[in-house]
């Protein structure tokens, strides 16, 4: 697996320093003096921030909010957002976790596990646990009320990098860089089982909503899909030549994979061949993808730091962001869907409006 990270791009920061909005404009408010044009029938409106919306006939957009709520001392590799929405988790290239309160935009705690840069982390479903993957490979267990450590699971992890934790709180997935993906059981923190199928480092895993099945992606390109619990390789599918950079689910089941480099979006739902492009048309290629707990939503990051807002029903790109001085390579939506939150190699963590009552986030109509 490359481990690499490229240098974040050059942009003239306004007054508040790389990460705050530019020169202009105020954090949490509508960019100044939009600048519009029509084209056939869409109207394209983009501001000093970077945002623009693309709106359709007879729709109107809210105002996307950017703020720089704080900092890394250099990359951000990873971010979780707690189950209630109140907390998000971001682990830094510089080896830190901090808890962000999501309300108010305060630094919690600041947590040092001590294994180097932090590459994965999750929350248990009762949002009682966070479990981080560090650089050694080790996975760290900590108590989310009194932010102590309470477990490091036992074995060789491989050198653990993705996490995802079943729905029911039993089973914590890693995706390791020995071609393995360990299953620990929560409560004996001894590994329940090592499933083997990829040919190089897996870096991404999700549970589906109903746990029954265990999505993976791999340094190798492929996507695979497991029977949960007993951990059966039900298909492998060929997502690309390169290390997948991004993967996340619906509620109903399907998951989006992505490579940095790659032709674009995958969509793979269960039982079936992988397609492409079928999500996602005229965008990427893209680093990382978030969805939103609903379904309805999906951010995807490009290289260059900006963010593409897709309604996945219809499919259509709703917006793209841009706010971030380098490449985002982790994002989590609040529960509601209403705000993202992104962390990006400028060390920054922004938060974004990206629905309301008019907004991309509402309901859509009824047909």
């Amino acid at each position: 697996m490359d481990e690499s990270y490229p240098t974040p791009s050059r942009r003239r920061p306004g007054p508040g320093g790389p990460g705050r909005p530019e020169e202009g404009v105020s954090a949490g408010r509508a960019p100044a003096a939009p600048l519009r044009a029509a084209i056939r029938g869409v109207l394209a409106i983009g501001g000093l921030l970077g945002v623009a919306w693309l709106v359709g006939p007879g729709e109107t957009p809210p105002p996307p909010c950017s703020n720089a709520i704080g900092r890394h001392p250099g990359l951000v590799l990873t971010t979780a957002m707690s189950p209630d929405g109140r907390r998000l988790a971001s682990g830094g290239y510089e080896g830190s976790i901090r808890i962000w309160d999501v309300a108010g935009g305060d630094l919690a705690t600041v947590l040092e596990p001590g294994d180097g840069p932090v590459h994965g982390l999750a929350w248990s479903p009762d949002g009682s646990a966070l479990a981080a993957a560090g650089s050694a490979g080790a996975v760290t267990v900590w108590d989310a009320n009194t932010w102590g450590r309470v477990a490091e699971m036992e074995g060789e992890p491989g050198r653990a990098r993705g996490l995802a934790w079943s729905p029911d709180g039993t089973t914590l997935a890693a995706g390791c860089l020995d071609a393995t993906v360990v299953l620990w059981d929560a409560a004996s923190r001894r590994p329940r089982a090592v499933l083997r199928g990829h040919s190089g480092g897996v870096n991404l895993v999700h549970f589906s909503a109903d746990g029954r099945t265990l999505v993976t992606g791999g340094s190798d390109g492929l996507v695979g899909t497991w029977d949960m619990p007993a951990g059966k390789l039900l298909r492998l599918h060929r997502a690309g030549v390169v290390a997948l950079s991004g993967l996340a689910g619906t509620p109903g089941g399907d998951a989006f994979a992505t490579c940095n480099i790659g032709p674009g979006v995958f969509r793979c739902r269960p039982g079936e061949p992988l397609t492409e492009g079928t999500a996602l048309r005229g965008g990427g290629p893209y680093v990382a993808l978030a969805t939103s707990r609903d379904g309805r939503l999906l951010a995807a990051s490009t290289i260059d730091g900006a963010i593409d807002l897709w309604r996945l029903a219809t499919p259509r790109r709703l917006a793209t962001l841009r706010g971030h001085y380098g490449t985002i390579r982790s994002m989590a939506f609040t529960p509601d869907g209403r705000s993202l939150l992104s962390g990006g190699s400028d060390g920054a963590i922004r938060t974004w409006r990206v629905g309301d009552d008019d907004g991309p986030g509402a309901p859509d109509p009824a047909p």
